[in-house]
């Protein structure tokens, strides 16, 4: 049997190699603050932020890199908020610009927000206090989420008993700052092209942004309810929402438009059509986008066609105006936001409005034609016909239904018998009536000439 025994230099020569081993691993700590097969997740904002060891090791990083020139040494010292992306230069932001390291704001937050990292970290790791400890900390959270538990609208409380409880409810503490966390490019709801529009700029105090407003909860109400929602209780009565098909009541949604948007336009708005049929203006109008679709010529008509399939249908008949070309939109003839008279249109009447355009059809004439006179729609459809210059029948039936037979020959006829008069073979009244509209030819009552 082999015996071996460790004389003292042996035992002296061990402790070295020991010790000196251990000064390797306390200063390769020191120089690899995250080890290869480690991270750090920050759990302060709405979602965590994971800076994986490996990741930035991997591509030859150092912690010296950024301690102390980006990131002081004692913790809890960056305190990173939104203004930090906008201006670019500023701890991770030195780096992450789209030039030494991926945009930060391009497209690739999921790559440190979330749970979403190289190594599968959990997100949210469960407390170590409440296994030791149920009784003290259950009770206190079961308290606390009765407290900001916002009722469903289905549920006991009706929508607008909802609403009413939403305005109690205590506004979030970083504002913007809070929404953006979840509400990135990868959201459902993305709200980042909204600051490109007028709503977000700061130095007007008349925008949400602006002055001592609340910026995303000057419109959605208090969002504090909200966050501490679950995500199932997201949608429906913790925070105001917007659109055809939300939980929050039409009249609450205008009540939030019309608190800024009263005036101009929109001074008719209570008692208009689109008012009386509860459409909401976060139905036509899209907020979070730089380009808001209905005030574009282009795209307004697509809007209109969600409600007004029938009008849709016409324009799409032998004769019309020129909407699918872009030359003409809904709201050149129509006001809507409030009407002056019938139809939600723009002016008193049809004929006023038709007239803007038609100018050589307004007369005054030495000889009316009464119908032309009063209203154009009498003879014309608006939106398409099948009948040339828009016409709602063809002569002569469209003039029988005014014109009596009586001192001319206009009898309805069905091609049985036809006369003489070969103009009257072809049943075109205009063929001798061209002046339809109006005469001012000393000879022109019957707007012969």
């Amino acid at each position: 049997m082999l015996k071996t025994r460790t004389t003292s230099s042996e035992a002296v020569s061990a402790f070295l190699l020991f010790f000196a081993a251990l000064c390797a691993i306390v200063f390769a700590a020191q120089a690899l603050a995250v080890p290869d097969d480690e991270e750090l997740i920050f759990e302060e904002g709405p979602k965590p932020v994971i800076f994986s060891g490996k990741v930035h090791a991997d591509h030859g990083f150092k912690c010296n890199d950024c301690h102390s020139a980006l990131f002081k040494k004692e913790k809890g010292n960056a305190k990173i908020s939104f203004d930090d992306h906008a201006e670019g230069s500023k701890y991770c932001f030195a780096c992450h610009n789209g030039t030494k390291s991926f945009a930060a704001t391009k497209g690739s937050c999921a790559k440190c927000h979330g749970n979403k990292s190289s190594l599968a970290a959990p997100a949210t790791p469960a407390p170590a206090a409440a296994k030791e400890e149920p009784a003290k900390a259950t009770a206190p959270a079961a308290v606390k989420q009765e407290a900001v538990k916002a009722p469903a609208p289905a549920a006991a409380v009706s929508k607008e008993a909802a609403v009413e409880q939403l305005k109690l409810a205590a506004f979030s503490k970083d504002g913007a700052n809070t929404c953006i966390g979840c509400h990135d490019e990868e959201n459902e709801y993305p709200v980042f092209p909204m600051f490109k529009t007028k709503h977000a700029v700061k130095g007007d105090p008349r925008s949400p942004f602006g002055g001592a407003n609340k910026q995303c909860e000057s419109c959605h109400g208090a969002g504090s309810v909200h966050i501490k929602a679950k995500k199932g209780e997201k949608r429906g009565g913790s925070i105001i929402n917007f659109g055809k098909s939300v939980w929050t009541p039409v009249k609450d949604q205008n009540e939030k438009c019309l608190s800024c948007h009263q005036t101009h336009q929109r001074i008719d708005w209570k008692g208009s059509s689109h008012e009386f049929s509860e459409v909401a203006c976060a139905s036509c109008h899209k907020i979070h986008v730089a380009k808001d679709p209905v005030l574009n010529r282009h795209d307004q008509p697509g809007v209109c066609y969600q409600c007004h399939a029938e009008e849709r249908a016409e324009f799409h008949m032998v004769s019309r105006h020129p909407v699918w070309e872009g030359q003409m939109t809904c709201s050149e003839c129509h006001n809507v936001h409030g009407e002056q008279g019938t139809g939600a249109l723009v002016k008193a009447s049809s004929r006023e409005k038709c007239t803007s355009c038609h100018a050589e059809k307004r007369g005054p004439f030495l000889w009316e034609h009464a119908p032309a006179a009063e209203d154009c729609m009498l003879c014309h459809r608006p939106h398409g016909s099948n009948q040339p210059a828009l016409l709602r029948k063809r002569p002569p039936q469209l003039c029988q239904e005014c014109h009596s037979p009586s001192g001319h020959p206009s009898y309805s006829y069905d091609g049985s018998k036809l006369p003489n008069s070969a103009f009257l073979g072809v049943k075109g009244c205009l063929n001798c009536h061209s002046q339809v509209h109006g005469s001012n030819h000393p000879s022109g009552a019957t707007q012969l000439r």
